[in-house]
């Protein structure tokens, strides 16, 4: 087998490993590569130790995670715990994206539980610390803090398409966090170590840097200019200038980043060889370049991967000035995941290395032949753009749900700009540190970099406005990504070489037409309902079998400063399968806990009709919604009582309310009717509440929503008796008022109903399907709804 071949494929193998331990699925992926191996050994495609080395290479990777990954540490067997005091040192750049909290992480070395004793501790936790700007503007890496306040540990996902942070942290070695207030911490001492030492002086001149350009330059300019050179946590880019830039896909500028490596170290080559510099020198020159432009952002992740792999490249190409880019870029990552397995699950590695692959694939299609430099150049401007966006776009879907259509010509009208901002944003703060000449060298710059600056603005601004300027799309399977790189592969290999590629035209065109086919949405043939976990609040989405679809209630967030249930856990969702715009959208009553996420859903999806219990509600949330709801023309509704909502022809929603009683009992009850089952939404109400509503409702009634997260008092023997429920769902969470009540669901086990709780469940699914109900709860270890066995 050509040896250039096999390095690639050992390292794939290698991969393979480490993505069949992080995703928790060993045993089926080692089946299959056992499998594939066998296969290739009956078709003698390599020989019997090759096969044994793949698999040993396989192993590897597995055997390197679980030696590095663990599942707990010192700190969570004290979790949950409201009064903790830690005492250890910041060890990661303090991020100062908000006004509001900053987060650092902490290498914990002792703590105490309420008024005991210090106990040691070797630990590193995640610390929120909530505090205005210039309480926490001096904290430093190495600061010896003690802090007070409340452990737990990270959110694990409990719905699909919701962020699993807890895994997050996982692979940085963090498995709790840590929430304090202003008052809460004290700082001991400032950074001892010179490793600290170095770190807190670099921040303090990056800091200093900035402060001479913003006598020159103003925003959103110098933000742009703080980003390229030290990154987005040195200066915050203003909330306008993040959206323009994401819309025309051109953040990857704002945020240091593996593009303003490559373009420093291009920079400078280029002009090398028209100096006729020395190859040797020039390629260390670049290096010590890199090196210096890496410590300038503070050694943010995207810069150091993006470096890492360009001097280890640049390294082999000292060596040997033949060596092949494609295996050197495969050696590189090979290195970065065996030091640190869990690189290969970030996104910024994922994104660098399919599009440094791409480039490196296509340089001989299309440039090695051309000899002119001048031609060269002109058609990496345009082509760069277009090839990063091939083999960029899965990715970003995929992570991200958007597609933004106009990149490629944003990012060619640009690219030349960016090169001369970048290399001269780099050279004037190499200057900025000669004191005597800093401020006259920096005003010199900023002259000449504030065109420029001024001109990626308006190329962000301008593609931003265009119709469709982002799309949002469904997120892909891994599957049809596979079939998308394997078409694209495919086509590069037969254009490369017409004749020895031959075979690979008519498998890139069978995998393009699979591809085509797995897009096609044959839709469920029943209805579903999928009842959100939401902490001590409700949300359910109701998708009838005519795909019309309906959100009862829409959460709410349990704290102020992060996003909300709406954002994290329902937007998600819809961004992932694709959903665009609700039917209906039913309030059982204003409620935080019912109604606290309605502004952030209305603000993304388009919502056809607005259900409410009454219009003349004077909260602070009531009037808020309803003046959503006016400026957006949403129709509004209040329904009179057993009213119909919504018909499709196939699947009926009524809506029912209580005459007497409070803002719960009063509260919306809605019915949903499918040919193969019933589900009732009882909101808030009281039983008192619901046999007032007996005469509307139905004699059997197969799934229950139970009210107010199972309170006591929502459910009595005669009601149950009455609708018969099969199985009753509570939504709950961690709360302060004893929800679900014991007796609420003693009650329920007394009349035999399946209770599934959202605290313990996670999310559920219900399946209306051919005269049967199916039941799922979400499952964060395989990603997926599993079927629950009544």
């Amino acid at each position: 087998m050509n040896k250039k071949l096999s390095v690639v494929i050992f390292i794939f193998f290698y991969m393979l490993g480490l993505i069949s331990f992080l995703t928790d699925h060993i045993l089926c992926s080692s089946v299959l590569i056992f499998l594939l191996l066998v296969i290739c050994l009956v078709k003698q495609v390599f020989s019997e130790k090759y096969a044994v080395i793949l698999f040993l290479v396989f192993a590897l990777g597995i055997l390197n995670c679980s030696l590095r990954f663990k599942n707990s540490d010192d700190l969570t067997p004290l979790t949950p715990c409201n009064d903790v005091t830690i005492v250890g040192t910041v060890v990661s750049m303090p991020s100062n994206s908000s006004s509001d909290y900053t987060k650092f992480n902490f290498k914990t070395e002792k703590y105490k539980l309420f008024n005991r004793q210090f106990e040691p501790v070797n630990a590193v936790t995640l610390v929120t610390l909530s505090a205005p700007k210039n309480i926490y503007a001096n904290l430093e890496t190495g600061d010896k803090l003690t802090i007070t306040g409340r452990l737990v540990r990270p959110r694990t996902a409990s719905n699909p398409s919701e962020f699993c942070y807890s895994t997050f942290l996982k692979f940085k070695g963090i498995h709790t966090r840590f929430f304090a207030d202003k008052e809460d911490f004290v700082l001991t001492e400032k950074p001892q170590k010179k490793s600290y030492k170095f770190l807190a002086n670099l921040n303090r001149i990056r800091t200093k840097i900035i402060d001479i350009h913003a006598q020159n330059i103003k925003s959103p300019q110098l933000e742009l200019l703080g980003g390229i050179v030290f990154g987005d946590d040195v200066v915050t880019p203003v909330e306008d200038m993040k959206v323009s830039f994401q819309k025309s896909g051109l953040t990857h500028i704002i945020a240091a980043s593996g593009m303003n490596v490559s373009m420093i170290f291009g920079m400078w080559f280029f002009i090398s060889q028209i100096l006729r510099l020395n190859y040797k020198f020039s390629i260390l020159a670049g290096i010590f370049a890199v090196i210096c432009y890496t410590c300038m952002t503070g050694f943010g992740p995207p810069v150091l991967r993006a470096s890492l792999m360009l001097i280890l490249v640049l390294l082999g190409k000292l060596a040997d000035k033949k060596a092949n880019s494609v295996n050197l870029l495969f050696i590189v990552a090979f290195l970065m995941c065996l030091f640190s397995p869990s690189m290969i699950t970030n996104i910024a590695f994922q994104l660098s290395f399919a599009v440094t692959f791409g480039l490196l694939l296509c340089y001989q299609l299309f440039f090695e032949n051309i000899k002119s430099k001048f031609i060269n150049i002109l058609i990496s401007v345009i082509l760069v753009p277009v090839i990063a966006q091939l083999f960029a776009s899965p990715i970003q879907m995929f992570y991200f749900n958007s597609f933004s259509p106009y990149s490629v010509f944003a990012n060619i009208a640009v690219v030349p700009t960016l090169s001369i901002v970048s290399f001269g944003g780099f050279i004037s703060c190499i200057f900025a540190l000669i004191k005597p000449i800093s401020y006259i060298v920096i005003k010199g710059f900023d002259w000449v970099l504030l065109p420029f600056l001024t001109f990626i603005t308006n190329v962000a601004d301008y593609f931003s406005h265009l119709p469709f300027a982002n799309i949002t799309v469904p997120s892909p399977s891994v599957f049809q990504i596979i079939l998308y790189y394997a078409a694209l592969l495919g086509l590069i290999f037969y254009f490369s070489d017409r004749e020895k590629y031959k075979k690979f035209l008519l498998s890139s065109i069978i995998s393009f037409l699979i591809l085509l086919v797995s897009f096609i949405n044959f839709g469920s043939k029943g209805s579903e309902i999928i009842f959100f976990s939401v902490d001590n609040a409700d949300a359910a989405l109701i998708k009838t079998s005519k795909n019309k679809y309906c959100l009862i209630d829409t959460g709410k967030a349990p704290y102020n400063k992060f996003s909300p249930a709406a954002q994290r856990v329902i937007l998600k969702y819809f961004e992932d399968k694709g959903i665009n715009s609700l039917d209906l959208l039913i309030l059982s009553h204003y409620d935080s806990d019912h109604a606290g996420g309605t502004l952030t859903i209305t603000d993304k999806i388009a919502v056809k009709e607005l259900v409410v219990r009454s219009v003349d509600d004077k909260s602070p949330l009531a009037l808020q919604i309803l003046d959503d709801a006016k400026n957006r023309n949403i129709k509004v509704t209040v329904p009179e009582n057993s009213e119909l909502l919504l018909d499709d022809g196939e699947n009926k929603i009524y809506a029912f309310y209580a005459d007497k009683g409070d803002d719960n009992d009063t509260s919306l009850v809605n019915l949903f009717e499918t040919p193969d089952g019933k589900a009732l939404f009882t909101g808030d109400c009281s039983a008192s509440a619901l046999h007032s509503l007996q005469k509307y409702l139905p004699q059997k009634i197969e799934i229950l929503k139970a009210a107010h997260h199972g309170a006591k008092g929502t459910l009595s023997d005669d009601i149950l008796s009455y609708i018969n429920a099969d199985a009753a769902i509570i939504s709950t969470g961690f709360n302060i008022y004893g929800h679900p009540d014991g007796q609420t669901v003693d009650l329920l086990k007394k009349h035999k109903v399946k209770v599934l709780r959202t605290d313990l469940d996670n999310a559920v699914k219900v399946v209306f399907s051919k005269n049967k109900i199916l039941l799922y709860s979400y499952n964060n270890r395989y990603k997926k709804f599993v079927r629950i066995d009544k």
